[in-house]
């Protein structure tokens, strides 16, 4: 992963496509994903919520440390008791007289 043939490629992608996005493994295991890191133009950062500790989640932006972090999803989240709060949001939708 680390030879320049993938740097290439990537390089003759981004001629090709405006976006190229890469699903890596996660940080903290392997080093696949600060590879993909430095090879990319920003990291948008995935965890789960109830599989990583706040220390954990260090370690991995740590571990991406250099790189544009472009934000974080926080997936599988527990609603909490706000979570109606986009329904309150904005005006009423308009009922169908059909």
């Amino acid at each position: 992963m680390q030879s320049g043939r993938l740097s290439w490629l990537l390089h003759q992608l981004a001629a090709w496509f405006d976006w190229i996005l890469i699903d890596s493994s996660p940080v903290l295991p392997l080093a696949d994903a600060s590879v993909w890191a430095r090879l990319s133009d920003g990291v948008l950062l995935v965890e789960r919520e109830g599989t990583i500790e706040k220390r954990g989640l260090e370690h991995g932006l740590q571990a991406l440390e250099g790189s544009k972090l472009l934000g974080v999803v926080h997936n599988s989240c527990t609603p909490s008791g706000h979570s109606n709060y986009y329904q309150r949001y904005g005006a009423p939708a308009i009922q169908s007289q059909v």
